[in-house]
């Protein structure tokens, strides 16, 4: 059964999707087109799978199947795609881990000067 940190971060992504859902509903409202799908990256090996493979394995908790079968769906209908980054380049990390200064230094330099990540290392689904 999936560890605390996958579940944490299934619970996080699912968040992160009901946000995506509200930009793509006022974005079409607004008739602002955009390209699909929305790339979430994320470090964590567990959801990834979980997210790109058969589940039917999983029976003990409903709520956390809910929340798969959501991103799955999601992910299904190439409305986001999951972009496998390593944990060292994952900006998000100095926000929620402790880390060496120069680490978060280097992280908060590209976030304030408001560079993401570099484009796709390597798509999820290719690099399970």
């Amino acid at each position: 059964f999936p560890s605390h940190d996958t579940h944490a971060e299934i619970k996080a992504v699912y968040s992160l999707i009901q946000d995506i859902q509200f930009l793509l509903d006022l974005y079409q409202e607004l008739q602002i087109p955009i390209q699909l799908p929305v790339y979430v990256y994320e470090d964590n090996a567990s959801l990834i799978h979980l997210a790109y493979e058969d589940i039917k394995h999983l029976k003990r908790c409903k709520h956390f199947l809910m929340a798969i079968n959501f991103l799955k769906q999601y992910v299904d209908d190439k409305i986001i795609e999951i972009v496998k980054v390593p944990s060292e380049s994952n900006r998000a990390d100095i926000l929620t881990k402790e880390s060496f200064a120069s680490h978060f230094q280097y992280h908060a330099d590209h976030i304030l000067q408001g560079s993401t990540i570099s484009p796709p290392i390597g798509h999820a689904n290719q690099e399970r």
